[in-house]
């Protein structure tokens, strides 16, 4: 009897693994089990986070990535990654972390911790909101059906600074695909600033996005632009290895505001 139920887990698990997220009359179908007998399965599996639902359809959940991206080979993107953003996390002092997309889903698959003491808890395999963290608009900026969904749903006001109007967000979006580089400023942590920059493949479709998690107290103007240039470094650096040979793209230097006011000449706009 036990191993059936684990049977009928991995049976569930290859569905929604191939298919994305589906209903619970959906994966009833397609495994062959009553539906009482699966909705019983279902809310087992999202209790131990094997699974999680959105809504009314359930897609893979935190403990299924984790295992996921520990089983995945030398290749994968994470252990591409993985030397440089080590490196950044050192250089830079804060968390650094790799942001990955699943249908319509972006979530942390790893996460590099700096040397400045104190530490954001972003759970790995936990959804970001796509409207508010920076690698969830980098993502949204560079896929079109993702951002449709995005612009199309509800959108929590999560902090005041929160991005909740369509057009607005929208714009945002624009921003964002044309500078190559996305800033939450405290739009889903208050007193959190994110940064995030797309690893693009040679096709130039985005494969992952590099993420910073900075207290805003520690920034000023000057700190900020070096994050970001550091970060643009980091993630060209990861795109040559992907490519298999040097990258002749330059980082582009990219204006940003001020975060934090350390006197009246930091605080003014470039023209």
């Amino acid at each position: 009897m036990e191993s059936e139920r684990l049977k009928r887990i991995f049976e569930v698990l290859e569905q929604v693994a191939a298919r994305g997220p589906q209903s619970l009359s959906q994966i009833s179908n397609r495994v062959s089990i009553p539906t009482s007998s699966t909705h019983d399965l279902l809310k087992a599996m999202t209790r131990a986070g094997i699974l999680q639902a959105h809504g009314k359809e359930y897609d893979l959940g935190p403990m299924t990535y984790r295992l996921a991206f520990d089983v995945q080979d030398r290749f994968s993107i994470i252990n591409i990654a993985t030397p440089e953003l080590e490196k950044l996390a050192q250089l830079v002092g804060f968390d650094v972390y790799l942001a990955v997309q699943s249908g319509s889903h972006v979530m942390y698959a790893a996460r590099f911790r700096g040397n400045e003491g104190i530490k954001v808890m972003i759970p790995l395999g936990q959804s970001l909101y796509g409207h508010a963290t920076a690698a969830g608009k980098i993502f949204a900026a560079f896929d079109p059906e993702l951002q449709k969904t995005i612009l199309a749903g509800s959108r929590k006001k999560i902090t005041p600074k929160t991005i909740t109007d369509p057009k607005a967000l929208e714009r945002e979006f624009m921003r964002i695909k044309s500078r190559r580089i996305s800033i939450s400023n405290e739009e889903s942590f208050e007193g959190i600033i994110g940064i995030s920059t797309p690893i693009t493949g040679i096709d130039g479709r985005i494969i992952a996005a590099t993420h910073i998690s900075a207290f805003k107290g520690k920034l000023d103007s000057v700190r900020m632009k070096k994050l970001c240039a550091e970060l643009g470094k980091s993630t060209l650096r990861i795109e040559e290895v992907i490519a298999g040979g040097p990258n002749m793209k330059q980082f582009n230097k990219v204006e940003v505001q001020p975060t934090t006011k350390t006197s009246k000449s930091a605080g003014r706009k470039k023209s």
